[in-house]
């Protein structure tokens, strides 16, 4: 009869916890569960009560004291939930609305009970569950925000303290559980607004570095005020007076204060929508502005400026409405490379795509001198103004080829940069990756529009899948931009885009996976991959191949811009230096870091950090082939094998190297691939990209978690102790607050590639590095090879958080001239 004791006194706990105050819906649950519960105990006692009797006591004993723990442990856990009841917490917020973002916020969550002891209250402070995060519009998975806790003990209270920062601005949400329901006010909802307008975040909006206008015309300007977290930020009417527009000629020399209103008034305004600069040029000419706050440079606040009087505007339309590509402007040839001219004339053509520099001989048969793209690559630079003969000395370069230097007429200087930038500014459609990838879907959409109405049935053999598409497309021309239908041999599956989705990934895979032998290979221990030479490659795949492959990539960035369910990422991660070559440039020794990283390691480095006097090296590669047999020995330069590599000259030795490696040896593949890629995306709608961006574009960019980079993260070198801790949250909360295009830059920074492999950061192989060097205030350096960051101390988060992004971004900024 004890057991059965217990047994009814566990129930009487359990009905009784169970009917005091039932007022909430909650409770209703646990009336229900407890009735349940009720009947199964009573059921259990009779069949113990019974064992019993029947004398198999030692069974049912076990039986019965298992069950009576069973009812202890939810008689403790009703208790809980009647003890830690939401209505017993309160919270109170400890700063005034609306707060600012950037400040230590906190709020005090206490319970007021009577029966409750300290000690049982801060056992249920201890187990509340607490969640702030950003409520964004199209949500994100990084929006959580990271918060202390601190216990505060008093004689009479016992209360928790929860401290945070923001530094994005808009609403926060913060929600607060006691045993999985909210606490009376949650979710609460929190408004932070941007701090203090900040000079080195805040920008000029400008599609290129050269801005055209007309004299006597008022421009408008758009100026992006933020704060410095780049939250947007209002400008008010005392911070509008702290902004300057100042005006010099571009070639250095300095506007006399005194007639600098003869050539040049402004007025800033403000809207709602932000902050604009209306300037009034009164001359034409070329000059350089500066917008500055508090007397200090905004981003992109230096820029080129050309004025063209009204004749000259009418001039120029005259020409671009006409075919500007056989209209000439005369000028006089000073320099060509690094080899000084005679001031021999020559004619510079500017068409839409390509600016052309010619001679003629005997007056009628033309000579090429240089040609350039039109293209951000191209930088033209004013490099000296002659007011007595008015005239304009214009350098013309990119990275590609030799220098040109020449001197042309004043007016006809100036309509050459603005045909130019005009070009320019509609290939560009904004200096950022995102509005250049929206202009080139735009434009893409535009080819061939109603062939997209057109449906093509491709019969696919699944088991020989490359040949069958090679076969089924080799006359194509149009027909690449027709609705692609695809039935499979042998399959039912309906197309409704799903099998072309899946055609078009595994081709991909097919094509650009890595095969030692087949189309595309890594190169060392790489995981990006490169055209395969002949020497390598299996006699199954030829230049056809290589051609269909540029197509498919055309067909999936076409299928791109359609966009929707037809959206289409290149299946592929490929060297920096095989989309350089997409694009038009040269090789550089510097791809093989990311491209070979072997060989970088193991020769690049090596000769670069190191005297190359005793390594006895000359302008020739040697070849070897799988066994480690001499094959060749291959010039890289006319008899490269007989001139030595010197310290002067071992630069130019190693992009040699990085031309025949990485160009000559794959340059009838490329140029296959890039035949097939440009039957279907015109050429000068991918020069608008840098090889990085360009990866981005066919292949996409991987949509990483930080909370899984924390978990897949290693520890490389660490300088020292003190502070690293401190490092390594800058680091973290820095990369919270990336958007998705910092993000895909910083994976390209780091690994050498903006895509994650398949099972994120776990997968990375090696895995993700972060160091910490001795250094202080620099900017923070990768080592692709390694798949590792090397961060350096700050004095401040935003110094920290600057240099992360300098480092991120450097190389890829900078359009237009100069």
């Amino acid at each position: 009869m004890g057991d059965l004791g217990v047994i009814i006194f566990c129930l009487v706990v359990i009905v009784t916890s169970t009917y005091i105050q039932p007022k909430y819906i909650w409770m209703i649950v646990e009336v229900i569960y407890s009735v349940a519960i009720f009947i199964v105990l009573f059921l259990l006692s009779a069949v113990i009560l019974f064992g019993r009797i029947r004398g198999q006591n030692t069974l049912f004993g076990y039986f019965c004291w298992m069950c009576i723990g069973f009812v202890k442990a939810i008689s403790s856990l009703l208790w809980k939930l009647y003890t830690s009841k939401p209505d017993h917490i309160q919270v109170v917020f400890g700063w005034a609305e609306p707060s600012c973002v950037g400040e230590t916020s906190s709020f005090r969550v206490f319970i007021v009970s009577k029966t409750l002891s300290l000690t049982a209250q801060k056992k249920i402070l201890e187990e509340l569950d607490i969640e702030i995060k950003h409520t964004r519009p199209h949500g994100d998975r990084d929006a959580k925000i990271q918060f202390i806790k601190e216990f505060v003990n008093t004689p009479n209270e016992t209360a928790v303290v929860i401290k945070f920062v923001v530094r994005t601005s808009g609403d926060y949400q913060i929600q607060i559980f006691s045993a999985l329901r909210h606490v009376p006010g949650s979710p609460f909802i929190k408004n932070f607004l941007p701090c203090d307008l900040d000079v080195e975040t805040t920008e000029l909006i400008r599609p290129c570095s050269t801005i055209v206008c007309t004299t006597f015309e008022e421009t408008i300007w758009q100026i992006r005020p933020k704060d410095k977290f780049e939250n947007i930020c209002r400008v008010n009417e005392v911070e509008k007076l702290l902004f300057n527009f100042d005006v010099n000629y571009v070639d250095g020399l300095v506007l006399n204060p005194k007639t600098i209103s003869q050539t040049c008034t402004h007025h800033f305004s403000t809207t709602n929508n932000g902050l604009f600069l209306l300037p009034t040029f009164k001359r034409p000419g070329f000059f350089r502005g500066e917008i500055t706050y508090k007397r200090q440079l905004i981003q992109y606040g230096t820029f080129d400026i050309v004025s063209l009087s009204n004749d000259e505007v009418v001039a120029l339309d005259r020409i671009l409405h006409k075919d500007p590509s056989w209209v000439y402007h005369e000028s006089r040839l000073l320099v060509l490379g690094t080899v000084h001219q005679k001031g021999q004339k020559v004619y510079i053509y500017v068409g839409p795509k390509q600016l052309h520099v010619r001679d003629y001989l005997l007056k009628y048969i033309p000579l090429r001198v240089a040609t350039f793209r039109v293209s951000a690559m191209t930088k033209i630079e004013i490099m000296l103004t002659n007011n007595s003969s008015k005239t304009h000395t214009l350098s013309i370069s990119d990275s590609t080829q030799p220098k040109v230097v020449v001197e042309m007429d004043s007016v006809v200087a100036r309509r050459v940069v603005a045909i130019f930038s005009h070009f320019l500014k509609q290939r560009l459609g904004g200096s950022e990756f995102i509005a250049k990838k929206t202009y080139f879907y735009g434009e893409v959409r535009s080819l061939q529009k109603e062939m997209r109405l057109s449906l093509t049935v491709l019969k696919i053999n699944r088991n020989d899948i490359i040949n069958s598409t090679l076969s089924l497309t080799r006359h194509f021309r149009e027909d690449w931009y027709k609705n692609f239908k695809i039935e499979f041999d042998g399959e039912l599956g309906v197309d409704v885009g799903g099998l072309r989705r899946e055609w078009l990934d595994i081709v991909c895979v097919k094509l650009f996976g890595h095969n030692p032998n087949g189309l595309f290979s890594s190169l060392g221990n790489s995981r990006l991959v490169h055209p395969n030479p002949i020497e390598k490659r299996s006699t199954y795949w030829n230049l056809k191949h290589y051609e269909l492959a540029g197509k498919i990539v055309g067909k999936c960035l076409f299928e791109s811009a359609i966009g929707g369910t037809c959206k289409q990422m290149v299946n592929g991660r490929f060297t920096r230096s095989f989309l350089a070559q997409v694009l038009g440039l040269r090789p550089n020794y510097k791809h093989f870091e990311q491209d070979e990283p072997e060989l970088y390691l193991g020769k690049i480095k090596y000769i670069l950090d190191n005297d190359v006097k005793p390594m006895d090296l000359t302008f020739s590669e040697e070849e070897y082939d799988d066994y480690g047999k001499l094959t060749k020995v291959v010039n890289l330069i006319p008899n490269g094998s007989k001139v030595k590599v010197t310290e002067d000259n071992k630069v130019d030795y190693l992009q040699q190297l990085a031309n025949y490696k990485l160009g000559t040896k794959v340059e009838k593949e490329v140029q296959a691939f890039v035949r097939g890629l440009h039957e279907i995306i015109p050429d000068e709608l991918l020069t608008n990209f840098d090889e990085n961006e360009l990866e981005v574009l066919w292949c996409g960019k991987s949509q990483f978690n930080v909370e899984d980079l924390k978990k897949n993260f290693s520890r490389g070198f660490w300088a020292f102790d003190q502070g690293t801790n401190r490092i390594l949250e800058w680091f973290f909360m820095c990369i919270s607050a990336f958007s998705d295009d910092e993000k895909a830059r910083l994976l390209q920074f780091t690994t050498g590639s903006s895509l994650l492999p398949h099972g994120g950061f776990k997968a990375l192989d090696p895995q993700f590095k972060i160091s910490i060097s001795a250094s202080f205030g620099h900017l923070p350096t990768a080592h692709t090879c390694f798949n590792e960051i090397v961060l350096s101390d700050n004095s401040t988060f935003k110094d920290f958080k600057k240099c992360l992004k300098i480092a991120i971004n450097e190389g890829s900024q900078g359009f237009g001239f100069r």
